[in-house]
């Protein structure tokens, strides 16, 4: 079970990372910008909830399949917006 946990967080931290950085060349912010920071400032700028965007972009923990799902799901709503 710990084994299955931790390949879970291991592969939403990937995951994470590089929506951030997709996220951060999209909307012009700086890529080493901390992920609360860029979240705050990708909700500012998006039409999408704000709880949406935390999701994709904070580090709240990923351990079960279920929340690595809602995970990638979140990111792929932020990939399909337009930036305001």
């Amino acid at each position: 079970v710990m084994a299955r946990t931790r390949a879970h967080a291991e592969a939403a931290a990937l995951v994470r990372e590089r929506a951030r950085r997709r996220v951060a060349a999209r909307y012009g912010l700086p890529p080493d910008l901390p992920p609360g920071a860029l979240a705050d400032a990708v909700a500012a700028r998006s039409w999408l909830p704000d709880d949406v965007v935390r999701a994709a972009l904070d580090d709240r923990p990923v351990t079960n399949e279920q929340d690595l799902l809602a995970l990638t799901r979140s990111i792929a709503q932020l990939d399909q917006e337009d930036p305001r």
